[in-house]
């Protein structure tokens, strides 16, 4: 909870502080807006770790022989993980936007739009961490793989810092990671500009969910079986 919710808060305020009340010429939008939306997005991308840590202590320690006693299959359970994680996620990604709109009159737009946004970017993410974990033998690894999975979509984004002008780079930069399909989304329901974007970003969040689905359902009938 610390890193996931008052981490982001506390980067958000302190560089509020530096940009006050600036424009971004590159978005149009007050510096702050893109900031706070920057911020709690890529930290959706670490929210993750919850079903990463319960699926790991639930199903794959030795309690698993415990589970195999409750009435319903063990995938079933993992479900149940996957939902209760992704709620959990996206409403503490809702309570950070109602608080900076609320303490520094960021404009988000549509605040039951950007719940159903962060509800579907929530669970990929869960997603992309469940798969990790039906697809690993060590927890070492699937923790590994959940940073590189995070932190590699920070970089890609252009969060720490700004990426080399090229075709390649640029197209990564705007399309080949989550947190920069979910940011073009998020600029349409703010601005109402950059629709093209929005729409293609969608469609690859889309397309990407269905793998993903389909690539667990895959390693959970031999790993769960």
């Amino acid at each position: 909870m610390a890193i996931l919710v008052v981490l982001p808060l506390a980067l958000i305020s302190v560089i509020g502080l530096v940009v006050g009340d600036a424009v971004d010429p590159a978005l149009g939008i007050p510096a702050i807006d893109g900031v706070a939306m920057v911020i709690i997005f890529a930290f959706q991308l670490l929210g993750g770790n919850y079903t990463l840590d319960f699926l790991r202590s639930d199903l794959f320690s030795p309690r698993k022989w415990r589970l195999q006693a409750l009435p319903y299959p063990p995938f079933c359970h993992a479900l149940s993980i996957l939902i209760s994680s992704s709620l959990f996620s996206a409403f503490q990604g809702f309570a950070m936007v109602l608080y900076t709109h609320w303490v520094y009159g960021v404009r988000w737009g549509s605040f039951l739009v950007i719940l159903g946004l962060l509800l579907f970017f929530s669970a990929f993410n869960q997603l992309v961490y469940m798969l990790i974990a039906l697809s690993v033998k060590t927890d070492k690894l699937g923790e590994r793989l959940g940073e590189v999975y995070g932190l590699g979509s920070f970089a890609l984004a252009g969060v720490w810092f700004q990426l080399p002008n090229t075709l390649v780079f640029n197209f990564l930069a705007r399309y080949g990671n989550p947190l920069s399909l979910s940011r073009n989304v998020m600029l349409y329901i703010m601005t109402g500009r950059y629709g093209n974007e929005a729409l293609y970003s969608l469609a690859i969040l889309l397309l990407a969910t269905t793998a993903l689905v389909t690539a667990s359902i895959y390693f959970g009938r031999r790993k769960l079986a």
